[in-house]
């Protein structure tokens, strides 16, 4: 019989790392990048993207409007598009918005 003291452990240490992507925060506004590093955001991102009209299929624009594009976190880690920082986009730190 598997001693379930040793079993919860062990089997939390196997799989902690599955736990690094999360959801964003309700109401925070997001750099693309910094929803990257958070979680598997590239198909959401780039799904709204093309419904706002602002997707681009050249694979260096992509890449610019991804991470310069910023949105806001809704319920459940959805986003919504804001606005495109035509200067950069800039991580606003820990718990606080970024911006352009």
């Amino acid at each position: 019989m598997v001693n379930i003291a040793i079993l919860v452990p062990a089997l939390a240490l196997a799989f902690s790392g599955l736990a690094d992507a999360r959801d964003c925060t309700k109401g925070l506004r997001y750099c693309g990048y910094n929803l990257l590093k958070i979680g598997n955001y590239k198909d959401t991102i780039r799904h709204e993207l093309q419904r706002t009209g602002h997707w681009s299929w050249d694979a260096k624009k992509e890449r610019i409007l991804t991470d310069n594009s910023r949105f806001v976190c809704g319920d459940a880690g959805a986003i919504n598009y804001v606005d495109f920082c035509s200067g950069g986009c800039a991580d606003g730190g820990s718990g606080k918005n970024d911006f352009c």
